[in-house]
């Protein structure tokens, strides 16, 4: 009866064991569920959206156009004689030799120009050459009182005009000489010749002398 008493006590003690085992259990799950008191805690924020606003920015392209004309600029023609018109003044008598200053005139809208020697002849009222030929004056040098000059390039503009001096030997009283009564002056480089009815005397010389074309009267002198 006593040792049956004995396992009875012993059983409620395990009982009550296991019961206050249980209890701290439980109680010791729950507490791991609750801050710690001291402990930090943290929140977890939900993160704020990262609202990127892009500012659009319209940005006006001014295109600026630079308007290039192009000038070609036509290479000056040369003169031809339907261009030109002629005219020829008396110059003065120097040492024997009768000189006169004739002039091209451009009787066009455009320029153009004339290089070298005009061509000339004196001739009678039947075309026939009282002068035999035409002598150039060479650039540097003198002859027959009239100065050598460049045949450079004249360019004559709308109205413009180009010189040059032809001179002959006169002899007064003297019978063999000849007269003339035309004076045919080809342009330089032209095919075709003006005539002007230049009554002449006293021409004594086998030929006539002529300047290159000049831009001024002044350079033919």
């Amino acid at each position: 009866m006593l040792k049956k008493a004995v396992w009875i006590v012993a059983a409620a003690v395990v009982l009550a064991c296991a019961g206050v085992l249980s209890v701290y259990v439980v109680h010791r799950q729950q507490a791991t569920r609750q801050p710690t008191p001291g402990s930090s805690t943290s929140t977890s924020v939900p993160k704020a959206s990262s609202t990127t606003t892009s500012s659009s920015t319209t940005t006006t392209s001014s295109t600026t156009t630079t308007s290039s004309t192009t000038t070609t600029t036509q290479p000056i023609q040369r003169c031809r004689y339907a261009d030109l018109g002629v005219a020829v003044g008396h110059v003065g008598l120097v040492a024997h030799y009768q000189r006169f200053l004739v002039r091209f005139r451009n009787t066009t809208s455009t320029p153009c120009n004339l290089s070298g020697y005009p061509g000339l002849a004196l001739t009678d009222n039947a075309g026939r050459n009282v002068i035999g030929s035409s002598t150039r004056v060479p650039a540097g040098g003198s002859t027959a009182t009239l100065l050598g000059v460049p045949a450079n390039n004249v360019v004559l503009q709308p109205g413009g005009f180009a010189f040059f001096r032809l001179a002959w030997e006169w002899q007064q009283g003297n019978p063999t000489c000849a007269s003339s009564a035309r004076l045919e002056i080809t342009p330089p480089n032209a095919d075709h010749y003006f005539v002007l009815h230049e009554h002449w005397q006293n021409i004594c010389s086998s030929t006539v002398y002529v300047q290159a074309v000049q831009p001024t009267a002044a350079a033919t002198a």
